[in-house]
């Protein structure tokens, strides 16, 4: 008799919590005909001071700084205006060593993996790739293109590729 209560009581908990969740729901999707209250009275539109506005005068520039192309930051770059109001660079560009350039290393070649071929009898795996747009059929422990393939599953291969072993998936 004890189950029977502590059952009923849930069943009315979860009836009512669903009552309240459908109520929230149509009454957000159903259609309200009630005007949306607007303010009444006068509004005064308030009188704007732009005074603080104002175009000031413009303030000198103090540009002396360090050249941040020049390795040992000795050489000083000044701008200063000349008479026609264009800015003029004084500078000697070939008083410095410039550091040498970081090089990215050259991108790995595009490998995919498209399938395998199974030799029943042998039991023997061969790999379907794609390098680079051209398809090879590889078996395991074969290279193309600096890849060896080191395993063929159902859906992926294990290659080793400049000393780093990869697993493609298909």
């Amino acid at each position: 008799m004890k189950n029977k209560l502590v059952t009923y009581l849930l069943l009315a908990g979860v009836i009512s919590i669903w009552a309240f969740v459908l109520y929230q729901v149509f009454g957000a999707v159903s259609e309200n005909n009630t005007p949306i209250s607007t303010l009444s009275g006068s509004t005064k539109k308030m009188p704007v001071d732009l005074a603080y506005y104002t175009e000031q005068a413009a303030a000198p520039l103090d540009l002396h700084y360090r050249s941040p192309i020049a390795a040992d930051g000795s050489n000083l770059i000044t701008v200063v205006e000349d008479d026609d109001n264009a800015m003029a660079l004084a500078s000697d560009y070939n008083s410095y060593t410039a550091s040498p350039m970081y090089e990215a290393p050259p991108a790995d070649p595009e490998l995919r993996y498209l399938g395998f071929i199974e030799n029943e009898q042998k039991k023997k795996r061969i790999a379907i790739v794609d390098i680079q747009g051209v398809s090879y059929m590889l078996a395991k422990n074969e290279k193309e293109s600096g890849f060896k393939i080191l395993d063929i599953g159902n859906d992926f291969i294990k290659v080793l590729y400049n000393g780093s072993t990869k697993t493609i998936y298909k």
